[in-house]
Formats: structure tokens, C-alpha cells, sequence
């Protein structure tokens, strides 16, 4: 997917996400790793972490968003 087709992506996500009540909301790819970013140091890894992280499903995804494992 380019990054432009990433983007309007986003922003059509964006605009269910205000419709749901979501906060904070990023609108763009750059805004969504910067959020990501942010929010990092402040993510716990536990048992139910590490639980959720063997879900088949999710192995794959969790590849593509972070390139290296959380610690």
C-alpha cells in the first residue's frame, strides 16, 4: 500500500474513530508513529500481554507494527 493510500486510510479511520469517541485520534501514517512514539514508554508488558501476544492472528501484525519486540 503506498503512502498516500496509508494516509486516506488513516483518515478514514479517523473519522469513525471521532464518531466512537476515540482519543487521540491519529489522521495520518507520521501522526500515528508519533503517537506510537509517545505512548512506548509508558506500555507494560505482563502474563496477559505476553497471553494475548500468542494469538496466532495477531504474531502477524504484531511483525508489521513494530519491527523489533516490546521490552
Amino acid at each position: 500500500m503506498s503512502v498516500i493510500d496509508q494516509d486516506r486510510y488513516f483518515a478514514e479511520m479517523a473519522q469513525i474513530a471521532e464518531a466512537l469517541g476515540a482519543d487521540p485520534i491519529p489522521s495520518s501514517r507520521t501522526k500515528a508513529r508519533q503517537l506510537f512514539g509517545a505512548v512506548r514508554p509508558q506500555l507494560r508488558s505482563d502474563e496477559r500481554t505476553r497471553e494475548v501476544a500468542h494469538i496466532p492472528c495477531l504474531r502477524n501484525l504484531r511483525r508489521a507494527c513494530w519491527p523489533s519486540p516490546c521490552r
